[in-house]
């Protein structure tokens, strides 16, 4: 079977830049999703200062903002 005897048909259909109002809903519908992340990470920093200690902390800090 060719490429073009194929059963199957890829239509793109461009319509143009998607409206803020919509975008902001799409968004807000993966709010849980973005609000897991974001505690992850702050879960995972957190856990490697209390490793190191507050040594660790200032050191950690002082090489980010660097």
């Amino acid at each position: 079977m060719t490429a073009s005897s194929s059963p199957f048909e890829l239509e793109i259909v461009a319509t143009g830049r998607p409206r803020l109002v919509q975008s902001l809903r799409e968004l807000w519908g993966y709010r849980g999703t973005i609000l897991a992340f974001a505690e992850r990470d702050i879960r995972v920093e957190v856990t490697a200062e209390e490793a190191c200690g507050a040594e660790g902390s200032v050191v950690g800090t002082l090489l980010v903002s660097w």
